[in-house]
This record gives C-alpha cells, structure tokens and sequence, in this order.
C-alpha cells in the first residue's frame, strides 16, 4: 500500500474519502480491509507481529508515509521505503527476522544546515535513562 502510495499521490485520498454513489468502490475497500484484518491474525498466529498492533495502525502508517512522500518529493523520491522499513521494524515481535533497511537518501541542499558537517559540533550524547 506504501508503494501505491509513493507512486498515486491520489491513493490514500481515495481509501479516506466517502464515495456515496460509488457502491463498487465501497465493496472493494470492505473487501480490502477484511483482507488486512486477516493478514494481522496471521502475523500475529506466527508470531511475527506484536500482539499489540491493530488494524487502527495502518491509517497513522500511511500518514506518515503521505508526509514523507510529500515532503520528499523528487529531491529523494525512495525515502518512503527508509520510513516503512523502520515502521515495520517496530510492529514485529523481538527476534523477528526483518529486511535490511534502505540508505538513508541524500539530504536536499535545504536541510544541510541540520546536516553534521567537519567544522560544526554535533551534540553531546546523553546517557540513556536506567530502567525502572
């Protein structure tokens, strides 16, 4: 669905808007939703995703990939492929096998001022929190 979505800007809008007249369009969108609900309990019945994952979020997965596909735009048009693989990191169970993560793209001439450079200081690391 991120694909799709990288690839039809108009994607996600049709998957969130109300098409009234338009019953097949309805249908299929039943059909594709009941189709993702059966992918969630199979993941989980292998024990690839977290129990805690709902079909709830996959619209924030796709918001997320709409704004990075829209802040990218042509400057790094695969970025949405970084974003997904690391979304998808976070849904799997501990010890899952997961893919590779793609490179992170290229940063655009107007964020190089976020960008470490050799006569700039990066931030001093803090020291992670101790767990209760």
């Amino acid at each position: 669905m991120c694909a799709i979505q990288a690839a039809e800007r108009g994607f996600a809008d049709v998957l969130t808007m109300a098409f009234p007249a338009a019953e097949a369009l309805d249908r299929l969108r039943a059909e594709a939703y009941h189709g993702f609900l059966d992918l969630i309990a199979r993941a989980k019945d292998t024990g690839h995703l977290r129990e805690d994952f709902t079909d709830r979020d996959l619209p924030i997965l796709l918001m997320a990939n709409a704004g990075v596909v829209n802040a990218a735009g042509d400057a790094a048009p695969d970025a949405w492929q970084r974003l997904v693989a690391h979304m998808l990191r976070s849904y799997a169970t501990p010890g899952a096998l997961c893919s590779r993560c793609p490179a992170p793209p290229h940063p655009p001439p107007s964020t190089a001022p976020w960008s470490a450079s050799p006569g700039r200081r990066r931030p001093r690391r803090r020291k992670p929190l101790p767990r209760p």
